[in-house]
């Protein structure tokens, strides 16, 4: 929503001497450890799907048996991050599965698993009958050599989902469509050595889905066109930055500009400087790039994209498999990805996935570590409001202190952002104040309360509130009008904006002031 501008007064506030708090303080993209759920030999593919209709999320992990019995793991949610062990089911001994997906294949209503079998170069359907029992189909031939990887997608047109398998001695990849439930080979296209990793997009809007495949040993992005019934034509090719070889994909709208673009994680296990985050911009079906970001780690290898801050804009999680680490970077907008956040992992992690865990509407990630036979799980800790809170706020004469809040969006182009300030006295005057640089300093010019902010400091001057019956005051801020001593400025994407509330209050009968905490919003 676009807010009309506002006629603001300026005032700077006294210069004072500021103790700055950590940036890291500011970090918007994060996530905690929920622990690890052991899994049988060989962890691959994880999927969270709902497999038996409770509407809270449940994993399926494939298990090669090492010499063993060959598996579909299958864990029940529990709502809350943590898994229950829920059965398995069997596949054929040394079929050693590898890339497995979910989808509702048969048109039934709930989650059906597609597994690789990447000895036996076969697609297998595994039908969901409810309550974690399903049912395997025969394995169809995906006409390729060391078939490994799955993604799942609408490559005809008729509206239920079929698959494209990558093939990594065979250096092609393989469409299969679905009919009923069952699945039947189109054909396999050339799409670089070693294709590690694929996506499927509609690339150009004709609603057919189209596919990117990482040929890892060829050092490039392959793209293919859908040119109707699921047959691909020729693949077009986008290098690699540097000595890297790309080993994950992902697909999103990563410049808002309403078309899919395509993330690829091209990495080294050597040299960290060979270790990227690359987006490849889709412009009408055609890709340019790539605009690379440094990943933080060796090894980078699969991706996802999703708005884990919940901000509206895209940020991407990718695996840095020789770091044993997910490096995490904050989408900014326009395309651009903020530094990389590491999160600790277990050794050698390897494929990740996503969806909400918890059921507290932000996305969450799992990871497989396949020497390890486990899944690592990290809760993403997202409310969804803008800003995140910093500095001690003084207690005020209700017994509490001031606390600062916000709602609506920090996207610069919607224009949407509201601020808070809550737990005041009740019927007494306060505004706010902001600035682009936070501080601390201990009841300046004698009030009862801290201010935290530093630097240009300005004041919404001319908009005191009451805090009436509810101690609560708020405003839209017109991020196109935003106040410093020397006049209005407009915030910018990537910059980082700092508010607070001051108030007047009492204490025993004698006026003062007071301030709420800080609140740090970084705009995108």
């Amino acid at each position: 929503m676009q807010r009309p501008l506002r006629t603001l007064h300026t005032r700077a506030l006294a210069p004072l001497t500021f103790a700055l708090l950590a940036p890291a303080s500011l970090a918007q993209v994060s996530f905690t450890s929920a622990g690890t759920v052991t899994t049988g030999a060989r962890a691959n593919s994880p999927v969270f799907a709902d497999l038996d209709g409770n509407g809270v999320l449940d994993m399926a992990v494939t298990s090669d048996g090492a010499g063993n019995q060959d598996l579909i793991e299958l864990y029940s949610g529990n709502g809350d991050g943590t898994f229950t062990p829920a059965g398995s089911v069997f596949l054929p001994n040394g079929s050693s599965p590898a890339g497995l997906a979910g989808a509702d294949v048969d048109g039934d209503g709930d989650a059906d698993l597609v597994v690789v079998l990447s000895n036996f170069d076969q697609a297998m359907v595994a039908s969901n009958n409810g309550a974690f029992s399903f049912t395997t189909q025969p394995g169809v031939g995906t006409g390729g050599s060391d078939s490994r990887s799955i993604a799942s997608g609408d490559m005809n047109g008729d509206g239920s989902p079929d698959f494209v398998i990558g093939s990594r001695d065979s250096a092609n990849v393989s469409v299969l469509v679905n009919s009923g439930g069952a699945l039947s080979l189109v054909g396999t296209f050339g799409a670089g050595d070693e294709p590690r990793d694929i996506v499927i997009g509609d690339w150009n809007g004709d609603g057919l889905g189209d596919v990117a495949a990482a040929a890892h040993d060829s050092r490039q992005i392959a793209f293919l066109t859908n040119l109707g019934g699921g047959s691909l034509g020729a693949a077009t090719f986008r290098g690699v930055p540097g000595g890297a070889r790309p080993s994950g994909l992902a697909a999103a709208d990563m410049d808002g500009d309403g078309d899919l673009d395509v993330i690829a994680g091209n990495g080294d296990d050597a040299n960290i400087g060979q270790n990227f985050v690359s987006l490849y911009t889709n412009t009408a079906g055609s890709f340019t790039g790539p605009i690379s970001f440094a990943s933080g780690g060796l090894d980078t290898g699969d991706v996802l994209a999703g708005d884990f801050d919940l901000d509206g804009v895209t940020d991407v999680a990718v695996v840095l498999e020789s770091s044993n680490s997910i490096a995490t970077l904050r989408g900014l907008g326009g395309g651009a990805l903020g530094a990389p956040m590491l999160l600790a992992t277990g050794g050698a992690p390897s494929d990740l996935a996503s969806g909400d865990l918890d059921g507290n509407g932000s996305i969450d990630l799992g990871v497989s570590r396949r020497q390890a036979a486990n899944v690592d799980i990290f809760l993403n800790d997202a409310s969804g409001a803008p800003g995140m809170n910093y500095c001690t706020a003084n207690a005020n004469s209700t017994g509490v202190a001031a606390v600062m809040s916000a709602t609506g969006s920090a996207s610069v182009a919607l224009n949407d952002l509201t601020v808070i300030s809550s737990s005041m006295p009740l019927n007494s005057l306060g505004f706010f104040i902001t600035s682009r640089s936070m501080g601390f300093t201990a009841n300046p010019a004698g009030s009862s309360g801290n201010l935290c902010l530093g630097g240009a400091i300005g004041r919404y001057s001319n908009l005191v509130s009451s805090t009436g019956a509810t101690g609560q005051i708020s405003l839209g801020i017109n991020l196109a009008q935003m106040p410093t001593p020397t006049g209005v400025v407009a915030a910018t994407a990537g910059e980082t904006w700092h508010f607070q509330a001051w108030f007047r209050d009492a204490v025993m009968g004698a006026a003062t002031s007071n301030f709420s905490d800080g609140l740090a919003v970084v705009m995108n």
